[in-house]
């Protein structure tokens, strides 16, 4: 038997079988590092609805507003999905190296979370693996990348150091993290403009003409999810059952996200490749990824002019006070079911 001790955090675990090694090496041999990369190609090369040359997703190329609304759904869920993934693969490269794959059953979801804030503030957890220079974003990036005999790779890690941590601060967002749960359980989130102006009332409860209103910011791509908030003034026990719904909306640029789903599938995969050395494979006998040389400053530089909406996110709900209105109780909620029933026989 054989055992392998490690942290998730600051949750210790103790992974046994009679090969943890081998079952690690084996984990990591068949992740598919690159699949979002692949499907952020396969985005960029929709082919045109009429039938004509493959095109990027332009609206001056043609692509309507609900293609693009498509689109939206599917690169936000995996953009969600690869920051979660590529999050807890760094936790395993921090914290458990020897276990990546014990690692990922044991990180839940507010792990990751915990992690990517310890990642966003350059913060080592208390329980690593690490050696040598203090820890940092740029200490972690030229550790992974330590045996890739890029001529270029301080340059290399300085891009990956800028789009990490623009990842990391959306990936920790409390609305962009309401956002992911909405597309993924019950399809919940619309995606479409998003626009915020404000103007003041010259008569009371009568909205500003158009001419009048100022525009705080606005963006071609956002999601829009209700969210249930507590009643104002209700207790802890009370919230469990009465609430009311909001309506909260982020804002991104589609083309960034696109672009992050490419860069994080390189940082995931260059991850995995050094787990695999430090597993004891040979360097010279694994790959590390980049955007190709001749690609690689015209890339970077539209990504660096790339920026979210003036309001990244917005938050509109009514303002209910649970003193001035009868509360449900349990009681009350099971028997509006007996009622019915009493009608129906």
């Amino acid at each position: 038997m054989s055992s392998v001790p490690f942290c998730v955090v600051e949750k210790p675990y103790m992974v046994w079988g009679p090969d943890v090694p081998g079952d690690n090496s084996q984990f990591l041999t068949r992740m598919d590092a690159n699949l979002y990369y692949r499907v952020a190609h396969d985005i960029i090369g929709k082919p045109d609805p009429e039938g004509g040359e493959d095109t990027a997703t332009d609206e001056s190329d043609g692509e309507t507003d609900q293609e693009r609304k498509d689109v939206s759904t599917l690169s936000r869920l995996l953009w969600h999905h690869g920051m979660e993934t590529l999050v807890m693969m760094l936790g395993a490269y921090v914290q458990a190296p020897g276990a990546a794959h014990a690692y990922f059953l044991k990180c839940k979801t507010e792990d990751a979370i915990e992690l990517g804030g310890h990642l966003l503030r350059e913060e080592c957890p208390k329980y690593h693996r690490l050696s040598g220079a203090p820890f940092s974003l740029t200490s972690l990036l030229n550790g992974i990348h330590l045996c890739t005999g890029w001529p270029d790779r301080d340059a290399m890690i300085e891009h990956f150091k800028t789009a990490l941590r623009n990842m990391l601060r959306d990936y920790v967002d409390e609305n962009h993290r309401g956002e992911y749960n909405s597309i993924k359980h019950g399809l919940r989130a619309m995606h479409g403009h998003f626009g915020l102006a404000v103007g003041i009332e010259e008569i009371p409860g009568v909205a500003a003409p158009p001419d009048a209103m100022q525009m705080i910011g606005s963006s071609q791509d956002s999601s829009f999810f209700d969210v249930a908030k507590p009643l104002e003034n209700a207790t802890k026990q009370q919230s469990k059952i009465n609430f009311l719904t909001g309506r909260t909306a982020v804002t991104w640029s589609l083309e960034r996200v696109i672009m992050e789903l490419q860069i994080l599938s390189l940082l995931l995969h260059n991850t995995v490749s050094a787990l695999r050395i430090v597993g004891g494979e040979n360097a010279g006998t694994v790959k590390f990824n980049k955007i190709a040389s001749s690609e690689s400053s015209a890339f970077w530089e539209f990504y660096s002019t790339l920026r979210n909406s003036p309001v990244p996110s917005a938050s509109f709900a009514p303002v209910i006070d649970a003193r001035q209105i009868p509360l449900a109780t349990e009681k009350m909620v099971f028997d509006s079911y007996k009622r019915r029933a009493q009608r129906e026989a």
